[in-house]
């Protein structure tokens, strides 16, 4: 036990002249770059390289963003798929007797409402870390223009966030509406109508008259045909009754005078 002891003693007196003689060391290093003018060029190598290093875990913890989002993104789109698909399928089984035009204008509206409600929790992380770089962006924009107005600034971010939140919003319009047209598709492939309309055909209407059928129905020629005409028109015009005449007018006299002429019969 003495020996371990003065053992450790010693091993600690000699820790302690390494760290005195490391210190004298580093002391006349920086006593030598100050005479020899090395240290002003040391420091901007330090801080160079201190810049670099920084960018670096910088970029590194980015790229873990991007990633994440990426994820969620992905878990938006699959969410998006199981609850279309969900709400699709009732909505064709509940509707199969309305037919197919109200079924499939319920089913569509259904499967929009489930991918909606599927996406919205991941997809909200999505859409708020887009504006969150977007407003970044803008702020480090507006500082090299010179704007450095805190109401400008805000308004100018403001902008650029809603058209980062829009144009993300717009993809995902036309990736739920991808989605709801094929969930629609197979629900009403597995839940069919019970009564089906015809489609509506945008072919122009080109009505054809029939053929015509001659006058002779026999196959004459066209004299004879108009001979036919002739000898008609001669038949109605023999066969017209005569023109009756008006009948006779009667002129009565109010007076007493009995002269021939009293009633006097007119044409």
């Amino acid at each position: 036990m003495a020996a371990l002891t003065n053992a450790r003693q010693e091993s600690t007196k000699l820790n302690k002249k390494l760290t005195h003689a490391g210190k004298k060391i580093s002391s006349l290093k920086h006593e030598l770059r100050v005479a020899t003018g090395d240290d002003e060029a040391s420091e901007l190598q330090r801080q160079k390289n201190e810049r670099k290093s920084k960018a670096a875990e910088k970029k590194q913890e980015q790229d873990k963003k991007n990633a994440q989002l990426k994820k969620k993104s992905k878990l938006s789109d699959i969410l998006m798929e199981h609850g279309a698909k969900y709400l699709a399928m009732k909505a064709a089984e509940k509707n199969a007797d309305s037919g197919d035009v109200k079924q499939k204008k319920a089913v569509m509206a259904a499967a929009k409402k489930g991918g909606r409600a599927g996406a919205v929790g991941p997809l909200t992380k999505v859409i708020r870390a887009a504006a969150v770089a977007a407003i970044k962006k803008s702020r480090a924009e507006s500082k090299k223009k010179g704007i450095h107005d805190k109401h400008a600034m805000r308004k100018l971010s403001v902008a650029a966030a809603k058209v980062a939140v829009n144009k993300m919003m717009k993809e995902q319009d036309e990736q739920l509406e991808k989605i709801a047209k094929k969930w629609t598709a197979h629900a009403v492939e597995k839940f069919p109508p019970s009564a089906v309309l015809a489609d509506d055909d945008d072919t122009p209407n080109n009505f054809v008259a029939p053929p015509s059928i001659h006058l002779s129905l026999g196959g004459a020629d066209a004299g004879q045909v108009e001979q036919l005409k002739e000898d008609a028109a001669k038949t109605a015009s023999h066969e017209k009754p005569a023109k009756e005449s008006a009948p006779s007018t009667i002129h009565l006299s109010l007076t007493d005078d009995k002269k021939a002429d009293a009633i006097v019969p007119e044409k």
